[in-house]
């Protein structure tokens, strides 16, 4: 464990020494990454993770070829290759961010899914998902096959149990790791562009609407319907990957494009500490 601790330290150190805390108030480090990976790294914030974690994460990724595909869809392992200086500069500016914005309540302060306390029962003190046993058993069982597959820990909270029991009503017969995959990815398109994000959904739709994982005639209809464009296709072990479409790329309205415009003002040089 004594290489971890010594990695932290190293870390740590580097993003002292790199002035992150001026950065926050400056431009926004990493702008030039690929959307898709900048919105993985501020979904991770949000979640309460750590620049060093994220930086870890990112290296298991780039050289998982199997997990970046789960968890990051069709990235070349090329664009997972960030920095912990931009990381940890991001991150600084992001909770600055965090800051400037509405004030949100704490996620343990938030009501249940269902059923107000009555009577005192619930205990004050228990977690959420308590107070609605028949959702919890779902959201619970999705989380752990979710964490099963990827072996990541994920922090629940009330918003992604939300998505979670609403993902399980519209698609019942979905796997539980791929209704939790479902949730991760939609919590991951807000922190893309607008327009991006819309797109997403309407895409998200029509997989839920054709359902094409049902039979091969569903998904003979579906493959019509979409078309060239941008699309969800299952993994053989049921994992959801957004694919985006030959002619949106084409088009160049696609975040598909815009990997192209990375420069290494923002790449900036692997971690010697990570052995890169």
């Amino acid at each position: 464990m004594s290489w971890v601790l010594n990695l932290d330290r190293t870390l740590r150190g580097s993003a002292e020494s790199c002035g992150v805390g001026d950065m926050a108030k400056t431009k926004e480090p990493g702008r030039r990454l690929h959307p898709e990976v900048r919105a993985f790294i501020d979904h991770e914030f949000a979640r309460g993770k750590t620049a060093v974690q994220v930086y870890r994460e990112l290296e298991r990724l780039r050289h998982d070829e199997r997990q970046r595909l789960r968890r990051l869809g069709d990235i070349d392992a090329d664009e997972l290759a960030v920095s912990y200086r931009v990381i940890a500069e991001r991150r600084a500016w992001w909770v600055e961010r965090q800051r400037a914005s509405a004030p949100r309540p704490p996620l343990a302060e938030e009501r249940p899914l269902a059923a107000a306390e009555q009577d005192g029962w619930p205990p004050a003190r228990s977690p959420w998902w308590f107070s609605a046993p028949d959702d919890a058993r779902v959201v619970l069982t999705a989380i752990a096959a979710w964490e099963s597959v990827t072996g990541v820990e994920w922090k629940l909270d009330p918003g992604v149990a939300r998505a979670i029991v609403n993902f399980a009503r519209i698609a019942p017969d979905l796997p539980p790791h791929t209704i939790a995959a479902l949730a991760d990815q939609v919590g991951r398109w807000a922190y893309l562009p607008g327009d991006e994000e819309r797109r997403r959904w309407d895409v998200l739709a029509r997989f839920l609407g054709y359902r094409p994982w049902s039979s091969p005639e569903a998904a003979a209809r579906y493959a019509r319907a979409v078309g060239p464009g941008d699309r969800i296709e299952l993994t053989e072990d049921g994992w959801p990957v957004y694919v985006v479409g030959v002619s949106v790329a084409v088009a160049g309205t696609s975040i598909a494009s815009v990997h192209l415009t990375v420069d290494r003002d923002d790449a900036g040089q692997q971690d010697p500490s990570s052995g890169a």
